[in-house]
């Protein structure tokens, strides 16, 4: 399902767009949470449920002002929800994957493991199916926000190119800024991610109207980031949770080893992707997509 809302116009009403950009992303975490609950083999679906829940949230605060707060709110809420209730079993799945294709520079044990992970998948899967007794609820809510979206402001409703261009600079200053802190500092690194995300998420309700020659250009320049600190982000992310998985009293002798082994290896391929990116990442990069983005918008 496409992330881009098309045939829309700069002179188009706010609302409209709203209203377009939220049905087809609550269509999206419609499909993917049918088959996360009813085809667990197939991590896929597991994944597109929460970057389709991310992005419906983008789509709730991007348009804030025209949608029904209350209800805007409640349905925040809800996505959130749904989201935190298929991370488990989105560490799971990635974990599987990783041990599954990841080239290590020691050889480790992975069958023990990926039997462990594989249990705990399935001890995730109930809360991931109990989303179905909420799912009725919220897909009626999206469509009570859709329904009542309109202009709330005084006077006339802005066009949509214009009112773009102007909404794009928040989560653009945003990457910038966070661009510019210390990246050596994983903190700091986690930040400009996330904001980087922000500001894809941004474009992708913010550029309907462009070039999509443009659009795509900045789309690939942004994924390319995305990817590269994702990488970084997942190893952090495995290395934290192998070792707390080595606590816990199902994993004793043998297993708990390999795990804390594991979880070190992680670890250095963590600071191994970090100190490869902070020798490709620069201020020429940063002013590269800032570019890019403003001359999207030119006529």
């Amino acid at each position: 399902m496409s992330k881009w809302v098309d045939r829309i116009r700069a002179t188009d009403a706010v609302h409209s767009v709203a209203k377009t950009a939220l049905k087809f992303r609550i269509r999206a975490v419609k499909k993917n949470l049918a088959g996360a609950t009813t085809c667990p083999a197939e991590p896929e679906y597991v994944h597109q449920l929460r970057v389709a829940c991310r992005r419906s949230n983008a789509a709730l605060a991007t348009f804030q002002d025209w949608y029904p707060r209350a209800r805007r709110k409640r349905l925040r809420m809800m996505l959130r929800d749904a989201r935190r209730a298929a991370g488990a079993a989105r560490d799971l799945d990635v974990m599987a994957l990783r041990l599954g294709q990841c080239e290590y520079h020691v050889e480790i044990d992975r069958e023990p493991l990926l039997q462990f992970i594989a249990q705990l998948r399935l001890e995730a899967q109930p809360p991931l199916e109990a989303l179905n007794d909420t799912a009725d609820d919220l897909f009626q809510l999206a469509k009570e926000v859709r329904r009542k979206t309109r202009w709330r402001g005084q006077g006339q409703e802005p066009s949509y190119g214009c009112w773009a261009e102007q909404a794009i600079r928040d989560p653009l200053k945003s990457f910038v800024d966070a661009s510019r802190c210390d990246l050596s500092e994983l903190t700091h690194l986690h930040k400009f991610r996330i904001a980087g995300k922000r500001l894809r998420y941004a474009v992708e309700l913010l550029a309907c109207h462009c070039s999509p020659k443009k659009r795509k250009q900045v789309g690939r320049d942004a994924a390319r980031i995305q990817q590269r600190l994702g990488d970084i982000n997942d190893h952090a992310a495995a290395s934290a949770l192998l070792n707390q998985w080595s606590e816990s009293e199902t994993a004793r002798g043998t297993l708990e080893s390999e795990l804390k082994r594991v979880a070190q290896l992680e670890a250095d391929l963590a600071i191994t992707g970090q100190v490869a990116f902070l020798k490709w990442w620069d201020e020429k990069r940063a002013r590269s997509l800032k570019q890019a983005i403003k001359k999207m918008y030119a006529t």
